[in-house]
């Protein structure tokens, strides 16, 4: 429980700190026989970036933030999961334990 805290809390704040003021994420929960997903939306400020943008660091061409996202991408493998970016969310990914 207390890495799920950490990664989700390291996930949506750096998620959060990219939303403008106003916008709307959009978070979802699914449950599969697979596992379990959690999807949020991407902040405008991040739409349209790749993976070498967002996860790197800010002096390699990464954006600002870039390390809460490669934490929360380590916390995941850490936990057997992953996250992934897609064109408009993440995605945490967990199979069924």
């Amino acid at each position: 429980p207390e890495l799920a805290d950490r990664l989700l809390f390291r996930l949506f704040g750096a998620l959060a700190g990219h939303a403008e003021q106003g916008e709307r994420l959009q978070l979802s929960v699914e449950a599969a026989a697979e596992g379990a997903r959690i999807s949020i939306s991407r902040p405008a400020a991040l739409r349209g970036l790749d993976d070498n943008q967002l996860f790197d660091a800010p002096r390699a061409g990464g954006v600002e933030g870039g390390f809460a996202l490669r934490l929360a991408r380590g916390l995941a493998r850490i936990a057997g999961g992953e996250l992934v970016s897609g064109r408009d969310t993440f995605a945490l990914l967990f199979p069924r334990g």
